[in-house]
């Protein structure tokens, strides 16, 4: 019975639908992005809100990180941390310095 509560409890799983910026959002949040890039040795502590798929259903879930950026592959367009987050710049709402 073990694998039927196990679906049970997996269907009743509530996910979230991806939130689509609306272009001044998005240019908003690229600018964020380009400030970041060009304060990257600083190594300032960030926060980022995204979605993040979920493995297992469709839809997702919205969470903030806060980190340290390593990396930025601006052709990609994946953000690194230093503990080795991996992050979409499409799946990102919020960036902000932390002390901002």
């Amino acid at each position: 019975m073990t694998g039927y509560e196990d679906a049970i409890l997996e269907t009743g799983r509530l996910t979230e639908k991806k939130i689509e910026l609306d272009e001044d959002a998005r240019e908003l949040l690229d600018i964020k992005l380009q400030m970041i890039c060009s304060h990257l040795e600083e190594k300032r502590q960030i926060k980022i809100t995204y979605f993040k798929e979920d493995e297992r259903k469709e839809g997702g879930a919205y969470v903030t990180v806060e980190g340290v950026i390593k990396k930025i592959n601006t052709i990609k367009r994946d953000i690194f941390l230093q503990d080795r987050t991996k992050i979409r710049v499409d799946d990102i709402i919020e960036l902000a310095f932390d002390d901002e």
